[in-house]
């Protein structure tokens, strides 16, 4: 998100709707996203792009909407016909506008409505909006936002419940490998233990390669291609000394 602000590339409407999840996040609030005006498919339906519910009395129990603009024709469709923004707008006690910096002049906003832009992980306002007179919400408005947020808490609850078993599998995973590590470590101690004895050495990490590489001669018979060497030597010397003698006898 900081990357593709910082690079100046094209905001999605997704990238301002995680920018407003930073600002309006738990436990001050709840923040729920495309809440539309009823459910069902009756009357014609309106979409707010995110809603904010202010959980806190000492701040104020108030509820914010939001309408996100990426596209300077977008802004302009809505401006041409801002009454129908009103379905959801007017359960709200204040309504925002949310889009990239200088995609919205101030002065075009209707009276009551903010306007805020992306600023960082977060955001900023430009303009502060109004406290309207709201209406309560009807049973329609209320189904549907209590749809929106079961879709929305039923996946969060799933990943936090996945998350959970997974972390204990993950530590009961972990104590096995541990025991097996350690049962392996204990073999091989034995094991070393066994070879010093028969071999009658200590193996310390000072020793340890000239006795690998003195097991590996074993190993690989080098140690009788030595005797049989030193066996043909010792018959060449002897015969050199007895030619020496013979020598010695004639003169």
């Amino acid at each position: 998100m900081n990357d593709k602000l910082k690079k100046n590339k094209t905001i999605t409407s997704a990238d301002i709707e995680q920018l407003l999840f930073n600002r309006f996040c738990p436990p001050a609030w709840a923040f729920i996203p495309q809440v539309r005006s009823a459910t069902g498919y009756g009357n014609p339906i309106r979409t707010a792009d995110a809603l904010a519910m202010g959980l806190w009395p000492s701040r104020g129990l108030e509820l914010h909407g939001f309408e996100i603009k990426v596209s300077r024709s977008d802004w302009i469709s809505e401006l041409k016909n801002p009454a129908k923004a009103e379905e959801i707008a007017g359960y709200c006690d204040f309504w925002w506008i949310v889009a990239p910096k200088d995609l919205i002049k101030v002065e075009e906003l209707p009276t009551p409505w903010g306007l805020i832009i992306p600023h960082g992980a977060t955001t900023k306002i430009v303009k502060q909006a109004e406290k309207m007179k709201s209406t309560a919400p009807d049973k329609f408005f209320l189904a549907a936002i209590l749809r929106k947020a079961q879709e929305v808490i039923t996946p969060q609850a799933k990943i936090k419940e996945a998350l959970k078993e997974g972390k204990e599998e993950g530590i009961k995973e972990e104590k096995q490998n541990f025991k097996w590590a350690k049962e392996q470590h204990e073999e091989f101690k034995k094991t070393v233990a066994t070879f010093e004895k028969a071999a009658g050495i200590k193996i310390d990490r000072w020793n340890m390669g000239d006795i690998g590489s003195a097991v590996k001669m074993v190993l690989d018979g080098e140690h009788l291609r030595a005797k049989k060497s030193l066996k043909n030597l010792l018959f060449t010397a002897e015969a050199i000394v007895n030619d020496i003698k013979e020598n010695l006898k004639i003169k």
